[in-house]
């Protein structure tokens, strides 16, 4: 039993013996561990503390300063102070893996398009926009519009009520009736207080008179160069286009009234002398089998053979046009028990040809086939030079004979005479000017379109009263929507490589789907200094803008230079002073270029946000010296453990596990 002890003893002595050695080259090591190491102090206050580590004999315990442990829990410890010097090993290793991957890589010179582009974001708007505003006030009678319609420049948009100044129009007009008759009055006065001069005064009369049937009659010409439909009906032909010479009387188009058709057919000789107007008659569209209610309307006296020595007579019937039926068609009839002899072809009931009434120039034509006229409409227009002509000199003619008859009644007035025709006469300009403003003050009372566009707001509505109140807020408010467009601040760098007429490549975050396509309608060269910064704006119209509305943001691109299958590099190796770094051996020894590479002048084109043009000092397929860093998905797995190991060993390692780091009790204190 003794020796057995003994043996125990001295195999724990060996063990002791063999845990100090272990201690004593683990101090060794720790003293071998780079110094710059991110847990190199911890490292070393891991070495220091051999002092305070042992093994006290007597008590058979394992101790760390004052505390006692057992030799399992340093075992532990022991091996926590290994992994954590592994692992600043490793740390050191990633450290410098990362350096060399962010060193500059080699870039091979090739062949690329570059393009140079100015960019920029902006709003739409419209092409142009108006503010309706009223210059008189009160009641709105009637609005012509609603939002989202769209109007015609001139188009009728508010009617006030127009009672007041309809009334001092026509004051005005019978003022103006009361002093031309007074003026013609007058000058009549006059003319009769000289008998000797009654001849010539007449035949000034005559003159005038003649000459203003002459000016009414030269009216009339230039108001039929606007040729207008008398009928109502579709138009079956045009027979005139733009830029015809026509005569008077010559056929503008014709004009049938479909709503009823007639058809003349052919009936036995025997079967059609029972058949008088008023009968009722069946009518089979042929081709559809299409039954119409028809009435005969007339019976031909004479009868006619027609083909297979048959005697016929023709009966025709009018039916209403259910719409679809033409002169093309054909159709047979049935009346009482009686059929025809063979089909017919449908005729218009009414057509009537449109003429002119003077000859000119067909400068316009308003209408097509098949269109639907009123009475009254515009279906053409012409010129006519001479007929312009013909009024004027007409115009000239009148003045002459009311100044020759004015010179007549002169030369056989007396005084008073004289003042009662100047005071007629100022008073008939007076009465003339009271007209003008009578009926411009009705103008106002109409509110039409300035523009053509789309209402977008509408503010006033029939029953609205306009005063003082909110004269000034818009009745409504017009878009030009032909097409929109929006400014463009363009830096001064690229403004003089801007110019009209340049394509746009335009983006909108709310359709993201599609781009658009505007063009470079205007450049300003009013710039607009900021920051030390001038900006230009550059309008840009879009015609085909499709879902684009005003307000929208937009992103632009306009393509102002582009370059393709020209050597290019990465901007970022172009050095200060037109320079790069090939990769090679140096030629000159004053040469700072990083070592193996040589430093190369180039002269440079155009550049994009990535490449630049070379236009010579390089050749296709030379290495250059880049800035780019390695982003390969090995590297960023490096980056993450990396950053992912310092987070976790971030600050001092902590204490012993939970119940090892106590003190047995009646232990003794540090040696």
């Amino acid at each position: 039993m003794e020796d057995l002890t003994s043996e125990n003893e001295q195999k724990i002595t060996s063990e002791e013996n063999t845990y100090e050695e272990n201690l004593s080259d683990e101090y060794e090591d720790c003293q071998e561990i780079e110094q710059e190491s991110k847990f190199g102090k911890l490292k070393m206050l891991l070495c220091n503390v051999k002092d305070n580590v042992g093994y006290d004999k007597k008590d058979k315990k394992f101790f760390i300063g004052k505390f006692r442990i057992s030799r399992k829990l340093t075992i532990i410890i022991l091996i926590i102070s290994v992994i954590i010097c592994a692992f600043a090993a490793c740390s050191a290793s990633a450290k410098k893996k990362m350096q060399q991957a962010m060193q500059p890589k080699d870039v091979t010179v090739e062949r690329r398009t570059v393009t140079k582009k100015v960019t920029g974001s902006s709003i739409i708007e419209p092409k142009d926009s108006y503010s309706i505003m009223s210059i008189t006030t009160g009641e709105i009678t009637s609005d012509f519009i609603s939002e989202g319609d769209i109007v015609e420049k001139g188009d009728k948009l508010y009617q006030f009520d127009s009672e007041t100044p309809q009334n001092s129009v026509s004051t005005a007009e019978n003022a103006l009736k009361r002093a031309q008759q007074n003026y013609l009055d007058a000058v009549k006065a006059k003319s009769q207080t000289s008998q000797t001069n009654d001849k010539n005064i007449k035949s000034a009369q005559i003159a005038v008179e003649r000459a203003r049937q002459g000016y009414s009659d030269a009216q009339k010409t230039v108001g039929d160069l606007n040729v207008k439909s008398d009928v109502s009906g579709t138009v079956s032909e045009v027979y005139v286009k733009e830029g015809d010479n026509v005569g008077a009387g010559t056929k503008i188009a014709s004009v049938y009234n479909d709503k009823y058709m007639k058809l003349r057919v052919p009936f036995n000789e025997t079967d059609a002398q029972y058949i008088s107007a008023g009968d009722g008659a069946t009518v089979t569209v042929a081709g559809t089998g299409t039954q119409l209610w028809g009435s005969v309307s007339g019976v031909s006296s004479a009868s006619v053979a027609v083909s297979g020595h048959n005697i016929v007579k023709y009966v025709t019937i009018e039916v209403e046009n259910p719409g679809a039926l033409t002169t093309s068609d054909k159709a047979t009839a049935q009346i009482g028990d009686v059929a025809c002899n063979d089909a017919g072809q449908f005729e218009y009931i009414n057509e009537h040809s449109i003429t002119t009434e003077t000859s000119g120039k067909v400068i316009s034509v308003n209408i097509s086939k098949n269109d639907s006229v009123y009475n009254g409409q515009s279906i053409a227009t012409l010129e006519s030079n001479s007929a312009s002509s013909s009024s004027n000199t007409a115009k000239l003619s009148l003045d002459d004979a009311v100044l020759a008859l004015e010179k007549a009644v002169l030369a056989s007035d007396v005084y008073s005479q004289d003042s009662a025709i100047s005071n007629a006469k100022l008073a008939l300009d007076d009465a003339r000017l009271g007209l003008e403003k009578a009926q411009k003050g009705l103008d106002d009372y109409t509110i039409t379109a300035p523009i053509s566009g789309m209402v977008v707001t509408k503010n006033s509505k029939a029953g609205d009263k306009i005063d003082s109140s909110n004269a000034t807020t818009p009745m409504c408010i017009i878009y030009d929507m032909s097409s929109v467009q929006f400014d463009l601040n363009v830096d001064e760098v690229d403004i003089a490589r801007v110019k009209v007429g340049q394509e746009v490549t335009v983006k909108a975050d709310a359709i993201s789907d599609k781009e658009f396509k505007g063009i470079v309608e205007k450049v300003s060269i009013n710039g607009v200094a900021e920051n030390g910064v001038t900006n230009y704006p550059v309008t840009i119209s879009i015609t085909d803008y499709g879902e684009l509305l005003p307000g929208m943001n937009v992103d632009a691109e306009i393509v102002v230079e582009k370059v393709e299958n020209v050597l290019a590099v990465p901007v970022s190796s172009l050095n200060r002073g037109n320079n790069v770094y090939v990769k090679g051996d140096k030629t000159d020894k004053t040469d700072s270029a990083p070592e193996g590479y040589k430093t190369v002048e180039v002269q440079t084109g155009i550049s994009d946000d990535d490449y630049i043009e070379i236009k010579s000092g390089l050749s296709e397929g030379e290495l250059v010296r880049g800035q780019e860093m390695d982003t390969s998905s090995d590297f960023q797995e490096m980056m993450q453990q990396h950053m992912s190991g310092e987070a976790q060993s971030g600050g001092a390692p902590g204490g012993p596990p939970n119940g090892g780091g106590d003190a047995p009790s009646g232990a003794g204190g540090p040696r």
